[in-house]
């Protein structure tokens, strides 16, 4: 059974007395991925971009992106972007390296932990851009085929009021399918991080898995943590690194909770995560 509160509660519990090198591993990540951003000095203007895409010339969208993309600004710019999502992905692996030590066992942790858990530093890359591979895949596809579909639509019937319903449409399929694959493929992470043996593929199969028909309680879990991200917000951040901890421990609770199920009912073996 998924029991929200029961995740939470635990998540308190095993953070009792050792919360200093949660908050600590939380601090020192937001603080050097935010180090990481800040000689991104190059952001592209994509007002011209969305310029163009409104008035619908495909060609000019087109030629804004070869050239951005090709000047000295827009590689340093996309090149920043790429270490900083690989460094995310190194530091989100290491971060769970601790959680599930300290699901596993009451006893004291240390930011040691934290450097050891560095050494899934290539699978945790791995599996962040193949799990990313695979959400932007179907973002596309589902974009894409909408977007045949409002050309179709408007074609036939003309601009005006469909267009925009159209469009609105494609927006919340979108973004309804961007949330349904991110939550589908969420413990990707920490499986690879616990049983380092297997593929980055194996992993995200594994996560459809586990989340099979869980998606919905999943989801209310991402939302049960509204009223800490409003109080991160107010706080200005400084409230993010007690937050982390509590929610990563919970997440990984949560992990614990999918991976019993699946196997009592069978849909994982052993074998599988060998």
């Amino acid at each position: 059974m998924f029991d929200i509160a029961k995740f939470k509660i635990f998540a308190k519990k095993q953070l009792q007395n050792r919360w200093l090198v949660p908050i600590l591993i939380a601090f020192v990540t937001n603080l050097l991925l935010f180090i990481f951003s800040l000689p991104n000095f190059f952001p592209l203007d994509m007002n011209e971009f969305y310029t163009y895409a409104e008035s619908g010339d495909t060609q000019a969208m087109l030629s804004f992106l070869s050239t951005s993309l090709s000047s000295p600004a827009g590689i340093i710019s996309y090149l920043l972007s790429l270490i900083q999502t690989l460094v995310s992905f190194i530091f989100s692996a290491a971060t769970l390296h601790v959680c599930l030590k300290m699901t596993r066992s009451p006893e004291p942790v240390y930011f040691k932990d934290f450097i050891d858990g560095f050494a899934h530093w290539w699978n945790s890359i791995k599996a962040g851009l193949w799990q990313s591979l695979w959400i932007f895949i179907w973002m596309f596809v589902s974009i894409f085929a909408l977007t045949l579909v409002s050309f179709a639509i408007i074609s036939i019937f003309g601009t005006g009021g469909l267009q925009t319903i159209v469009c609105c449409f494609i927006f919340v399929f979108s973004f309804a399918l961007f949330i349904r694959k991110t939550l589908e493929y969420s413990m990707t992470m920490f499986i690879i991080v616990e049983f380092p043996t297997l593929t980055a593929r194996k992993s995200l199969n594994l996560s459809k898995i586990l989340t099979k028909r869980k998606l919905w309680d999943l989801l209310m879990l991402e939302l049960s943590f509204i009223g800490y991200i409003f109080l991160c917000i107010v706080t200005l951040g400084i409230a993010f690194i007690w937050f982390e901890p509590y929610y990563n421990m919970t997440k990984t609770n949560a992990y614990h909770g999918l991976l019993k199920e699946a196997v009592e009912n069978g849909l994982v073996k052993q074998e599988d995560l060998a």
